[in-house]
């Protein structure tokens, strides 16, 4: 096996002399040297403040390990969110029967006060209904390579 070497951007933050909260980034082309297997650490010098920056670059296998979690974990949430639209459908649909029997009976305020239930239940069914659908989550960059430490002036772009 051999290793894969990539070229990303590190970029320096330096802060504008206005008085406005605007970022200036320098960007340097670095070269990263991802392992074949496991997890592997690396160190590179930035160019504009000349500070040593440590990276972690994590193999194709690795990488691919993660995104299979993060798409099981998606599908779980996918599937709990069927269950939970399921049970709030339910639980709109329940109270209507005893209510329309109560109104019958002649004992309105029972069944006036039912309904609320059922129109909150379906409302919380409807709004819960965007989530029932899988989305496939994309891929990230910081789980290829990500800086060692979060820095407040260096960042890492593929």
């Amino acid at each position: 096996m051999t290793t894969d070497v990539e070229t990303w951007q590190l970029g320096h933050r330096t802060e504008e002399a206005s008085g406005q909260a605007l970022a200036r980034w320098d960007r340097h082309p670095v070269t990263v040297v991802r392992p074949a297997k496991g997890v592997a650490t690396g160190r590179f010098l930035c160019m504009t403040c000349d500070e040593a920056v440590d990276y972690v670059a994590a193999s194709t296998r690795v990488r691919n390990r993660r995104l299979r979690w993060r798409r099981w974990r998606a599908r779980a949430g996918c599937y709990a969110g069927r269950f939970l639209f399921v049970m709030m459908v339910l639980s709109a649909i329940s109270p209507l029967p005893p209510a329309v029997l109560m109104a019958t009976r002649g004992e309105w305020l029972l069944a006036f006060l039912l309904l609320p239930f059922a129109a909150l239940y379906g409302w919380l069914a409807t709004v819960a209904l965007p989530y029932v659908h899988y989305r496939e989550p994309a891929p990230r960059d910081d789980e290829k390579v990500r800086l060692a430490t979060r820095s407040p002036v260096h960042e890492l772009r593929s």
